[in-house]
């Protein structure tokens, strides 16, 4: 994204040197304060007008640039709506999980709805806000409930949770993102290379110690094991979570950039991806 930062420096400074020249024209209304001084307007003249035609080339160029990206997502929205169609999928079966921690039991309310999603949206509000509020914390409320959850929930619910999640990412996996920009194809490329693979061993882990060893056969060791596993999964599972969460969040502001026709929140988004 360091091309289309540089592009937006770029253009503030064509644009803003545009007026400037205008200004410095006027300048030759005045008698020369200084001996030459005709000879070196001229000369600056000259030097500036060849600035000026290439400031006014390089802020057209630019504009026509977002103008004919913005065309192409337009065209091609449908393209981002179907690994966004996937997300929330992953973002409803977590919330169908996570729902029963007491934390979150203040969007209750929002089960109501025949559309789950109503609730996802609002889960994603709450979540978004607390980062918005906590910006340099080290762990959110959010992340240490759904820890504790983990921990206590029973170990044969969060085997079959973490499948469940695998069948969903295996999907997103499986979805060409040639048609998608960079910048979110890696994202959600991430959600597979770095986290996957991880979560699921611990997964099976878990799920070897649960088959091998009943409740009543458990000692100490084999307890904290448990925990171990627990505690791995935990850590894999809540960056998925993130970045789920996070590509979903880029899409839909995409989205609704796009389908409003509004080019300078199009514009303010892209600049922003990183």
């Amino acid at each position: 994204m360091n091309s289309k930062l540089s592009f937006k420096n770029v253009f503030f400074i064509s644009v803003l040197f545009i007026p400037f020249y205008k200004i410095f024209k006027y300048l030759d209304k005045f008698p020369p304060i200084c001996i030459y001084g005709d000879i070196i307007y001229n000369l600056l003249d000259v030097f500036l007008d060849i600035i000026n035609q290439i400031s006014i080339g390089i802020a057209g160029a630019i504009v026509f640039y977002y103008l004919n990206l913005f065309l192409e997502f337009k065209k091609n929205n449908d393209v981002y709506n179907v690994p966004r169609k996937m997300l929330m999928r992953v973002l409803v079966d977590n919330m169908d999980f996570l729902g029963s921690i007491p934390y979150f039991k203040k969007l209750e309310n929002y089960k109501v709805y025949s559309d789950r999603r109503v609730f996802v949206i609002k889960f994603l509000e709450l979540i978004n806000e607390e980062k918005a509020q906590n910006k340099n914390a080290e762990n959110y409320t959010y992340q240490n409930v759904i820890k504790e959850y983990f921990l206590e929930t029973d170990n044969g619910e969060l085997i079959k949770f973490i499948d469940s999640l695998k069948d969903n990412i295996n999907n997103l996996q499986n979805l060409s993102l040639k048609a998608l920009s960079e910048e979110i194809s890696c994202k959600i490329e991430q959600i597979d290379i770095h986290y996957h693979a991880d979560l699921f061993v611990f997964g099976k882990l878990l799920a070897f110690e649960e088959r091998d060893n009943s409740s009543e056969e458990r000692d100490n060791s084999s307890e904290e094991y448990i925990k171990y596993c627990k505690d791995n999964m935990f850590n894999y599972y809540i960056s998925i979570l993130d970045n789920v969460i996070e590509s979903y969040t880029m899409l839909t502001d995409l989205d609704n950039a796009v389908s409003g026709g509004d080019i300078l929140s199009f514009i303010k988004f892209i600049n922003a991806m990183d």
